[in-house]
């Protein structure tokens, strides 16, 4: 409240939630100026991944507008970002680092609920309670152990049923442009700044010609 926060909407983000609350706060400025011209993304005409036990799709597309494109870039963020997570906690307690577990156990909860992963959630959200209130950490490690093997099937499931990214085209490489694409990158990480992505993905093409051995982790990791 001191930082000026005047309201919450939890996650998964229900849309008619967020529109409520942000017309309850933002007052109207005017006239809008019109938005500048984004690249569309690719169409992704392939069916969404089916039969996975746990895995809400209906609910989750809807949350993101029915923007199959999006709901498919969030289910590849979440193999990518959560398949090592539990290792990732584990390290962090043994370091003691309970602050690095705590953000693990948070991320995991909320991408768990953003693609609809409706068994993983309950679990993340009691794993990352017991983390926060510094329970035994015997507790801890049965909290992880039911939820590895949840999470373990979600990613093996996911890995075998979603569609192969179409191929980055491969563009003229002049040195200058990227140059200048890595330095902005590099400012933007260096401050946190989550609009790396968006420069990451509007130059991908760019960037996967001039780095092909690399492209895919570099995408991975930011």
């Amino acid at each position: 409240m001191a930082a000026g926060m005047n309201d919450h909407v939890a996650k998964p983000i229900e849309p008619e939630d967020l529109w409520r609350v942000l017309l309850k706060w933002i007052k109207p400025r005017g006239s809008i100026p019109a938005a500048a011209e984004l690249k569309p993304h690719a169409a992704e005409d392939a069916p969404l991944p089916s039969g996975i036990a746990g895995l809400d799709t209906a609910n989750a597309l809807r949350r993101v507008l029915g923007k199959k494109p999006l709901y498919f870039s969030m289910l590849r963020k979440f193999v990518a970002g959560q398949k090592s997570v539990v290792d990732e906690i584990r390290a962090a307690l043994a370091g003691m680092a309970w602050d690095t577990a705590e953000r693990l156990a948070h991320t995991l909860k909320g991408v768990s609920g953003n693609i609809g992963a409706v068994t993983l959630l309950p679990l993340a959200e009691k794993l990352e309670l017991a983390i926060t209130e510094r329970r035994p950490r015997q507790e801890i490690e049965a909290r992880l152990d039911e939820l590895k093997a949840p999470l373990e099937y979600l990613i093996a499931q996911l890995e075998q049923k979603l569609p192969e990214q179409a191929a980055r085209k491969s563009v003229a490489v002049d040195p200058k442009e990227l140059m200048a694409v890595c330095d902005r990158l590099g400012l933007l990480l260096a401050a946190n700044d989550a609009r790396a992505v968006a420069v990451l993905e509007a130059n991908a093409d760019l960037l996967s010609t001039a780095f092909p051995d690399r492209y895919r982790k570099i995408d991975d990791d930011i």
